[in-house]
């Protein structure tokens, strides 16, 4: 009798570690869907809520953080070692705005969006990579101050610099901005700012924003 009594404790004892054992998964690893401009993207993706349907929320990273999870805080100062498949929109030997695929270096940080926008920038990094015939998008000398997602919309903050081109080519600079950063699944819309002021129109044919 005394044996079938612990014999009993011990089956039940050991049930209650079975289950115990069994409810402790959870995974966090659903891509972000959009992407916006905003004027603090150095610090979106970190800073960025996963809503749990695939989306991320509130910060600059999320605005640029993409399939590959890859997004940009400081290019320059690290890298993994890696490189991942990014989409430049760049002007052709035509006067056209086209797509160019290019293999970038993947940030240790998850600023994508800042590093993309700095490889449009002429006499950047990009200049070796460029086909015969293909240019850069943006003045050279323009820099990347910032960049914050809100809701989709994306703010890009840009040096003085950025004021530097061609009447002609503002339409252009608009597309290839906008395609360049919307391939990013996080990124809905693109809203531009010099210097910390927001624009209504473009600084130089006045293209309406």
């Amino acid at each position: 009798m005394v044996g079938l009594l612990l014999l009993s404790l011990l089956f039940l004892s050991g049930c209650g570690g079975v289950f115990k054992g069994e409810q402790t998964l959870e995974q966090i690893d659903s891509p972000p869907e959009d992407a916006q401009f905003t004027d603090d993207l150095e610090n979106a993706p970190e800073e960025s809520e996963d809503t749990g349907d695939g989306t991320e929320e509130g910060g600059e990273e999320g605005i640029v953080e993409d399939d590959n999870e890859g997004q940009t805080e400081d290019e320059e100062s690290s890298t993994t070692g890696e490189s991942v498949s990014r989409m430049l929109y760049l002007i052709d030997q035509n006067g056209l705005v086209v797509p160019h695929e290019v293999e970038l270096p993947t940030p240790a940080s998850k600023e994508v969006a800042k590093q993309v926008l700095e490889y449009l920038v002429k006499d950047g990094p990009v200049s070796s990579m460029l086909p015969t015939g293909f240019q850069a998008v943006l003045p050279a000398g323009t820099e990347i101050l910032s960049l914050n997602l809100e809701e989709g919309t994306l703010i890009v903050d840009v040096s003085e610099e950025f004021k530097n081109y061609e009447a002609e080519n503002e339409a252009k600079i608009l597309e290839a901005m906008t395609y360049t950063l919307t391939q990013f699944e996080n990124v809905e819309n693109v809203q531009l700012r010099i210097d910390g002021q927001a624009l209504s129109e473009m600084p130089v044919n006045g293209t309406p924003l």
